[in-house]
């Protein structure tokens, strides 16, 4: 997530937005979408499988992207 942030936000003035979510014991499914700051369409979705500890701090992150369109 740091190399997306630094890449996208930092250097592409761009926004990553969670678009919904859903969770069940210690799983976690994030949607996801990076735009543009300025507004316009998503250049990249996906979505982000994590898996909790007992703290409840990540144990496992699992990354997929969206095929590009």
């Amino acid at each position: 997530m740091n190399a997306a942030h630094n890449r996208f936000v930092k250097q592409g003035g761009c926004v990553i937005h969670g678009v919904d979510y859903a969770g069940q014991g210690d799983a976690l499914r994030i949607l996801w979408e990076i735009a543009p700051s300025n507004g316009g369409a998503a250049i990249a979705t996906g979505s982000e499988f994590l898996l909790l500890d007992e703290a409840g701090k990540v144990r496992l992150d699992y990354q997929f992207n969206d095929p590009q369109q």
